[in-house]
């Protein structure tokens, strides 16, 4: 402790006798009831006198204070903070007290000297008692490391427990009071004091925040294991689980089995009605197939209208397949879109595993192959996967290597069926037709190739070929056919191709390179391009259709033919698909249906040409019918491209 100068405590010493006994008498009159611990302390931090609660606050009785220093009762790390001198201003400081039993009080002493009263020779030390109020504070600690606990990764149970704990352990709330306190009971923190409810408030909040935290954290890692739109299993969760079932197959006594579903015609739904309509039916279709699969079985939403379900536990294969045709069975029954009724199938591939030894990843393939093969072969079916179908798809791969490079190097040629006037066999037009002459695989079937070539984007660049090789076609014979300056040529394009913005200016500079006439370009897609005809490529076909091109539906009949798309679109041309002209020689009805078809043509003042002519009985019909123009074998077989002049009736 420091002390005033020897001369100032020697003269507080000569007059002691005097101001001790004055001291005690003020002191007893004016400190006894005061509510806080004082004490009346000399230079030397002696305590000359300690009233009450002093007393209880260090539990030692006032007496025995009485002429000891006041270090004694101060921890041994505070005792500097203690150190003091009587100067002119109060002094405030926080110390730990040692109390008789060992234990630690916390308070904060105000030293004031008595100046005025005892020339300053004495001080009047207030303390008071922040013991609880320390206590508080290591419970706030303690909420501190309940925040922590609540960084961690802990379960929301044990959250709620920690918070009761610290609410009984330093409230002495009963537990239910403290589950109570939590939930907000205005019952239970209307009997806690200010502090308090401050306390049992800051758990609460940081609880809230806990939990709801969680619940973000929760639904984060949800939102990435599943499909955010239909709630099932996403890919990633989808291959996690296939890898984690193979693991546990017990050889010889259990089966996996992969469904692999495509939505047939979804696309085509989608975008006629749009995507908020296409999303609840995708939501549709992920409750229609749960509905039908075991509770134990994983299904998840690959990525677009692709489906998986993995099937565990089976005894037979024969268990999967029964499965499959649940699913499939499943889309039998309409879907409801818009207020219209939909009608959607499923092409399903199965694929079977029996042994730990199976490659996750080969294995989803197998069964996506399987799905692929049902596609292609009809759609709406369940095939179940064999080792072919690998061999198979090596075989399109190397295909479409092989189609890749013949497109960089326009190793393709093109014949050309006339189209031809039915009443007079004069030739208007061709049709280009597409060939590859490979070099080790000899002549590939269209059906081969062009598929292959709209599946991998390759038909962009391949069109563009075919429509400039065609008009330089169209260019040679206008020299060698000057009588037919109206002879046009008709080129297939796809829904592919009329999806690139830049298809229109394509066809322009097409037609200026060549100087071909406009009107003499006749671009001809299926049926399907209107389905699926959305404001981009509605615009694309008016703009090519500004040009002066002509357009055509091929193969009309065979789709979703509706009377809005010749209303709507810009179609100057209808060909009739072959089925009709092969049926003329079948029933009255179908006879029927087809002269309808040409007699509306007629009143759209729409040209028609009958495709698949292979008898004059069917020539004979449709010119009773007014067919005015038409195609096939028996007019003539496409021919190479230099043939048409040698060929033509009007040479």
């Amino acid at each position: 402790m420091t002390f005033p100068p020897m001369e100032e405590r020697d003269r507080g010493i000569a007059t002691m006798t005097v101001d001790l006994r004055e001291a005690a008498a003020w002191f007893r009159e004016t400190c006894r009831h005061v509510g806080v611990g004082v004490a009346l302390l000399d230079v030397q931090g002696r305590i000359l006198a300690a009233n009450d609660e002093l007393a209880a606050l260090l539990r030692t009785p006032a007496d025995d204070l009485v002429g000891r220093a006041e270090d004694e009762f101060v921890h041994p790390d505070d005792r500097q903070l203690a150190d003091w001198g009587i100067g002119d201003d109060a002094q405030r400081t926080q110390l730990r007290l040692l109390r008789a039993d060992g234990e630690i009080a916390y308070a904060i002493r105000i030293l004031r000297p008595l100046r005025e009263r005892f020339d300053g020779s004495l001080a009047l030390a207030h303390y008071l008692d922040v013991t609880e109020h320390n206590s508080r504070l290591v419970g706030l600690a303690e909420l501190g490391e309940f925040a922590q606990t609540v960084a961690d990764d802990r379960s929301g149970a044990e959250l709620v427990s920690r918070a009761r704990n610290l609410l009984t352990r330093h409230l002495a709330l009963a537990d239910d009071q403290a589950a109570a306190a939590l939930g907000g009971s205005p019952d239970v923190l209307e009997l806690l004091g200010g502090e308090d409810r401050a306390f049992v408030r800051s758990i609460a909040s940081i609880l809230e925040t806990a939990q709801a935290r969680r619940r973000a954290e929760n639904a984060r890692h949800h939102l990435a294991a599943h499909d955010g739109l239909t709630g099932l299993a996403n890919r990633a969760t989808f291959a996690a689980r296939v890898d984690e079932a193979v693991g546990r197959i017990e050889a010889g006594r259990e089966y996996l089995c992969i469904l692999m579903i495509d939505i047939d015609g979804f696309k085509r739904v989608n975008d006629s009605l749009g995507h908020l309509h296409g999303d609840r039916l995708l939501r549709d279709v992920a409750q229609r197939i749960t509905g039908v699969v075991r509770p134990t079985d994983t299904v998840a939403r690959i990525g677009g209208d692709e489906f998986a379900v993995l099937l565990t536990g089976l005894t037979v294969p024969e268990e999967a397949e029964a499965i499959a045709t649940r699913v499939r069975d499943a889309f039998r029954a309409p879907f409801a879109a818009d207020g219209r009724a939909v009608h959607l199938s499923a092409s399903i591939g199965v694929a079977t595993a029996r042994s730990r030894a199976t490659d996750p990843t080969e294995f989803l393939a197998d069964a996506d192959l399987a799905m692929t093969e049902a596609k292609s072969t009809g759609k709406g079916r369940c095939v179940v996967f064999r080792p072919a179908l690998r061999k198979a798809a090596a075989h399109r791969i190397a295909l479409e290597e092989d189609l890749r490079v013949a497109v960089e190097r326009g190793n393709f040629r093109l014949d050309f069926q006339p189209i031809v006037e039915l009443a007079t066999g004069r030739w208007i037009g061709a049709e280009a037709l597409l060939r590859w002459p490979h070099p080790t695989r000899g002549l590939v079937p269209p059906l081969d190739f062009i598929p292959l070539a709209e599946d991998s984007g390759l038909v962009v660049p391949l069109g563009r070929w075919v429509l400039r090789t065609a008009l330089q076609h169209r260019v040679a014979w206008s020299e060698q056919l000057p009588r037919c300056p109206d002879f046009c040529v008709s080129v297939n394009v796809s829904v592919r191709q009329l999806a690139e913005p830049d298809f229109p200016d394509d066809v322009a500079h097409a037609l200026d390179a060549t100087g071909v006439p406009p009107s003499a370009l006749v671009l001809e897609m299926t049926e399907s391009v209107f389905m699926d005809a959305e404001n981009g490529t509605l615009r694309t076909l008016e703009a090519i259709h500004g040009l002066g091109v002509r357009l055509a539906i091929d193969d009309f009949g065979t789709g979703y033919s509706a009377l809005s798309y010749l209303r709507n679109f810009p179609v100057d041309i209808l060909k009739l698909d072959r089925s009709f002209v092969a049926g003329l020689l079948g029933t009255a009805q179908d006879r029927a249906v087809t002269s309808a078809v040409i007699g509306l043509a007629h009143q759209l003042d729409i040209d028609l040409v009958a495709e698949g002519i292979e008898t004059f009985d069917q020539l004979e019909i449709l010119r009773e019918l007014g067919c005015r123009l038409g195609q096939g074998y028996l007019l003539h077989r496409p021919m190479a491209a230099d043939a048409i002049p040698a060929t033509c009736p009007a040479a």
